[in-house]
């Protein structure tokens, strides 16, 4: 009889960016040979839903209502697990783990069950963008291109919260969670417009559980090396 370990990894995302303080000021002059200045600041993030309310707004931020009537700003957890598997497939190469008996295939599904990556209500900042297309023979706007997205940033401090958990078969598939984590660590983006900016933050990964084996933040790095190898 297989005696299935439990997994628990408990992670934060941090929307920011790092910049160079020329970028930021929109100025070109930096003086040869000093060494730029660089600045971490807030990143926003859209993850769309469609058309909003009385279609004023297109692609508002995904939210959902709780049983007390209080909004949740969240990436689901589909989207969440999407990412982190096209970065473990990317990151394959580099050590010897399939990504099906974790994430799943076609009428399987694999052992991570993934949480939303939520934020607290209190620390977000709901904001727009508004944009049109161009009509390059008036070289105006068209008619009825108006578009407004809802986007989200957080609070200086604050984060979006996730879990993932599971069970694996046994001893053997502990390589499988650590090459989780690797990719996990390696995702700087979640959510849409992605060239222009937005979604860009680091993943921390705060605990992970595996049986009775507790790995606080400290130590996860250095277990994906040994787990993994070096050339990670």
């Amino acid at each position: 009889m297989t005696a299935y370990i439990p997994v628990e990894i408990k992670y934060i995302f941090k929307l920011e960016r790092t910049i160079n303080m020329g970028e930021e000021n929109n100025s070109s002059n930096v003086l040869k040979g000093s060494e730029e200045q660089k600045k971490v600041v807030p990143s926003p993030l859209k993850i769309g839903s469609g058309t909003g309310k009385n279609s004023s707004v297109d692609n508002t931020f995904k939210t959902r209502k709780l049983a007390n009537s209080q909004k949740v700003y969240e990436i689901p957890g589909t989207s969440v697990k999407g990412h982190f598997r096209s970065t473990f497939k990317k990151l394959e190469h580099l050590f010897d783990v399939p990504a099906e008996p974790i994430f799943g295939e076609e009428r399987y599904a694999g052992w991570a069950h993934f949480s939303p990556l939520r934020a607290k209500t209190e620390s977000v900042h709901l904001e727009w963008s508004a944009s049109t297309s161009v009509d390059r023979f008036r070289k105006a706007a068209k008619n009825h291109s108006l578009r407004v997205e809802e986007f989200i940033t957080l609070k200086e401090g604050s984060f979006l919260a996730g879990e993932v958990d599971g069970y694996i078969p046994d001893e053997t598939n502990k390589k499988e969670v650590f090459a989780l984590m690797l990719a996990m660590l390696a995702t700087k983006r979640f959510g849409g417009d992605k060239s222009t900016g937005y979604g860009m933050g680091r993943i921390i990964i705060e605990s992970c559980k595996i049986g009775d084996w507790v790995l606080k933040q400290s130590e996860i790095e250095e277990e994906i090396l040994k787990h993994l190898g070096e050339g990670v």
